[in-house]
């Protein structure tokens, strides 16, 4: 489907996002002196961790975790799907009924 062609292209930048916000959070809650996240990585922007993922730990890094997106992706997309119809079913039901009254 496109949600999950969507979900592959654009997941590298929603792992960077995560990244970025964990490295933001543990320097607030760690009060850091110097910057530098615990474990000693500080990325500069989106770019900076993308690729620095990618020469420590290799393009697999860019994607690890996804198979649990992709699912999500899946499930919510069945799940709106199956309430379209079922929505759209009971719409037109009612607009039936409603309709051969009139006659």
């Amino acid at each position: 489907s496109a949600k999950m062609v969507a979900t592959v292209a654009t997941y590298p930048l929603q792992l960077a996002q995560i990244l970025l916000r964990l490295q933001k959070k543990n320097h607030v809650d760690h009060n850091d002196a110097d910057g530098k996240a615990a474990d000693g990585t500080d990325y500069s922007g989106t770019l900076d961790c993308l690729s620095s993922l990618y020469k420590e730990r290799g393009a697999r890094a860019l994607f690890a975790g996804m198979e649990t997106k992709i699912l999500q992706t899946v499930l919510t997309s069945a799940v709106l799907f199956l309430s379209y119809e079922q929505i759209l079913a009971a719409t037109s039901g009612v607009m039936r009924r409603a309709a051969a009254r009139r006659k």
